[in-house]
């Protein structure tokens, strides 16, 4: 059978003229240049793309701290952001102002955001209310333009129950950190200060004897004036 194939193959390259082969050749060129061209276009409109995405992190200085984050992780400039959720809830507890689409970037928008450049903003604390909060699911919808005026719709769907169980209850490090270079400040202070009180003797024995007689002798007319 593979006999068979093989010697169709090698009967219809030889049927081939050079007119056949060139004009082969040159559409299978073509149709490679083509597939390079439209590639480098993607390239290049890649290279010219902003990329929105929100999202929910812990806070790096308090692991029970939840941030929400705007972030553009594209090559070029996002313009005219806007955001809309499709819910609305205290992010502070006992704070009925404070709640996620009064917030600026939600009411008034962002104008642009760079490469790499985001909007950090405090979120929720889940030390309260943590069974309440832990349920939480909602969409943020965006829209953004390109340096084309191209407008981008996107949609984040925002669910806290994935960092259930994953709270950590000691402090951070960088915050044991802080409290004890604190620390090591105060008990520096304190033996500066106990430094600062002590009195360093430069005398010789005999400097000492001599200046201890003279002030008993002192002391001892002191007492004679009195009698």
């Amino acid at each position: 059978m593979m006999n068979a194939i093989f010697t169709k193959i090698v009967l219809f390259l030889q049927s081939l003229t050079s007119e056949n082969i060139i004009a082969g050749s040159t559409l299978i060129y073509m149709i490679f240049t083509g597939w390079l061209i439209v590639e480098s276009k993607k390239a290049r409109k890649l290279q010219e793309s902003p990329q929105l995405d929100i999202f929910v992190k812990r806070s790096e200085e308090w692991w029970s701290k939840l941030d929400l984050i705007i972030k553009n992780n594209g090559f070029w400039w996002a313009y005219d952001i806007k955001l809309e959720s499709d819910k609305d809830f205290n992010l502070v507890d006992r704070e009925d102002k404070y709640t996620l689409k009064n917030l600026g970037y939600f009411k008034n928008g962002i104008s642009f955001l760079p490469p790499n450049g985001e909007r950090e903003n405090f979120f929720t604390y889940m030390t309260t209310n943590f069974k309440e909060k832990i349920k939480r699911k909602f969409k943020i919808k965006t829209s953004y333009k390109d340096k084309y005026w191209t407008k981008k719709n996107h949609s984040f769907l925002i669910d806290l129950s994935e960092f259930e169980d994953t709270f950590l209850p000691q402090e951070p490090p960088i915050y044991k950190i802080s409290k004890n270079i604190e620390k090591i400040q105060k008990d520096f202070h304190s033996i500066i200060s106990w430094f600062n009180q002590l009195k360093v003797l430069t005398q010789t024995k005999k400097e000492k004897k001599e200046e201890d007689q003279k002030r008993y002798e002192q002391s001892k007319k002191d007492l004679e004036t009195i009698k």
